[in-house]
């Protein structure tokens, strides 16, 4: 049990290593663009929602979450590629 813990602490800090390198920025506009281009359906109404309804504080939220997202997601299948 204790192997899984530290292969996955061990794969976690890697993942949060590679996180905080300016090519893994989630607040880079280029992210934001490649996150909107993946996001769901679900994200896609939230987003209009929000635009229509002009709250700016929750669309940039949820970008900028739907960014660190797909960035996080990109940064464990590339530790996962090198395992």
């Amino acid at each position: 049990m204790r192997d899984d813990v530290s292969e996955l602490e061990a794969f976690q800090k890697q993942v949060d290593d590679l996180m905080s390198t300016p090519g893994y920025d989630a607040s880079d506009a280029f992210r934001m663009g490649e996150a909107i281009q993946q996001a769901s359906d679900e994200d896609q109404e939230t987003i209009r929602d929000y635009v229509e309804q002009k709250d700016w504080a929750k669309l940039g939220l949820k970008l900028y979450t739907m960014s660190f997202e797909y960035m996080e997601s990109f940064a464990e299948r590339e530790v996962l590629d090198y395992l």
